[in-house]
């Protein structure tokens, strides 16, 4: 609860700077849309970009690019920090430029004015500059679907050519290895050609009867007119079956206690109305049912009544039902008097009055020191106006 106090209070206190701090919007226009804004790099080729930077002022306008587009990229902005303008990326190649796409980031910010805190916006976009190799130069990329047991993986293996020659003939040999680094499965793609600049790619199943479930990783070792990349991708073998990861393991005596069950699914599909059941003391509590997403966790809850329960170790028994199975597990709960309960970790008692205090003086005063200088600037304004 004080945790929760004290998040409200801080976001409470930033939502406020920003009502009277933030007065300056960013926004970029462009006449060419973003899928044409590509430049392919051409030794002592030339290009530019303009854009319309607004609304108000106090924008600054400002660039980005990796260390190799540094020295071939420059900003042209007629009035700084002004208002609504146009601004433009000039760029000019030199010799070289690695193979691939390199990008270009464009934007436009508010920049803070005055003695307060704000809260400051901004938006960008890109310019993509692609440069090609005059050497034979691939890209490759893998990518195996999640299945679940008995099901068949698909393989994906995509390339492209960065390259101003024509690859004549291009193929995979994949290797899928289980946790343990033992290989399970190999497969040779068909071949194919690939076009100078162009992207292909190609798709096999494998059939993963007999694999256990659990984590794989897939490899592919692509070979083209003579050189060869690899790449690869991890993908799991999903059972339907969820397991119960951990439980609340203390209760207070003589007190209607909150009681959690953490649960994770390791079924490729989502489960749908997962609950669960609490045996204990001879009473029996469900929890309300909940929707887990694919391979991953969640939390059931229901309330546990102490009263009169003897102090100490009791036994549990937990049930969790899904998509008509189940899954138990037995333990034991610790009934504990309610002065031996154990402190959240991070939580201080003795100083909570004093932080909050000390907190609150610091709003109070920051948003003193912006009312006076807002009326400052107004009362000046005013003045330049009569």
């Amino acid at each position: 609860m004080k945790q929760h106090f004290l998040f409200v209070l801080c976001f409470s206190f930033f939502i406020i700077l920003n009502i009277y701090s933030v007065s300056a919007t960013s926004r970029i226009g462009s006449s060419v849309p973003y899928d044409q804004r590509i430049v392919t790099f051409n030794p002592g080729g030339e290009a530019s970009f303009t854009f319309t930077v607004g609304d108000s002022g106090g924008i600054e306008a400002y660039i980005q690019t990796d260390e190799e587009l540094t020295p071939y990229v420059k900003l042209i902005d007629p009035s700084p920090l002004g208002g609504t303008r146009e601004v433009t990326v000039q760029i000019k190649f030199g010799d070289s430029l690695s193979p691939g796409e390199h990008r270009i980031i464009f934007g436009a910010r508010e920049t803070s004015s005055g003695g307060g805190v704000a809260a400051l916006t901004g938006v960008e976009t890109a310019i993509r500059v692609i440069s090609l190799s005059s050497e034979k130069t691939i890209r490759g990329n893998m990518n195996v679907q999640d299945v679940n047991e008995g099901e068949n993986a698909s393989l994906s293996v995509s390339v492209k050519s960065w390259t101003y020659q024509d690859i004549q003939s291009l193929y995979s040999d994949i290797d899928v290895f289980n946790s343990q680094g033992d290989k399970v499965a190999h497969f040779r793609t068909e071949k194919f050609p690939l076009k100078s600049g162009e992207s292909s790619g190609v798709t096999t199943l494998m059939e993963t009867q007999g694999m256990k479930p659990g984590w794989y990783q897939a490899v592919a070792n692509i070979f083209y007119d003579g050189s060869n990349i690899s790449t690869g991708d991890d993908f799991k073998i999903g059972t339907l079956k969820v397991d119960i990861t951990s439980y609340t393991k203390e209760l207070r005596v003589d007190s209607l206690n909150k009681f959690e069950i953490g649960v994770q699914s390791n079924w490729n599909l989502p489960l749908k109305d997962v609950y669960g059941e609490v045996e204990w003391e001879g009473k029996n509590e469900k929890t309300p049912t909940i929707n887990i997403p694919r391979f991953e966790g969640g939390i059931l809850t229901t309330y546990l009544d102490a009263q009169g329960v003897p102090l100490g170790e009791r036994p549990i028994k937990i049930t969790v039902f899904y998509n008509g199975d189940k899954t138990e597990r037995l333990g034991t709960v610790k009934v504990i008097k309610s002065s031996e309960v154990i402190e959240k970790p991070g939580e201080v008692k003795g100083e909570f009055n004093y932080m909050y205090m000390v907190l609150l003086i610091l709003i109070l005063v920051n948003l003193l020191f912006i009312i006076l200088w807002r009326k400052k600037k107004e009362k000046e304004e005013n003045n330049r106006t009569k």
